[in-house]
């Protein structure tokens, strides 16, 4: 896959983690422990850092 669109979806997938720990924050202020909704937002971010740096591994 072309690193251009690697690296796209590596960014795409750290603003959905911003937008998931938008979302535990309302969550969290509305019914509870958002627990579960931060952790899927750390896993999401976690793997879009590692599609950027695969994106700079191929361009190489």
């Amino acid at each position: 896959m072309h690193p251009v669109v690697v690296r796209s979806l590596g960014l795409a997938m750290m603003g959905l983690a911003v937008a998931l720990l938008g979302f535990a924050v309302f969550f969290g202020m509305k019914f509870g422990n958002p627990l579960g909704i931060i952790v899927t937002a750390v896993f999401v971010a976690i793997g879009g850092y590692a599609l950027v740096n695969a994106a700079d591994k191929l361009a190489k």
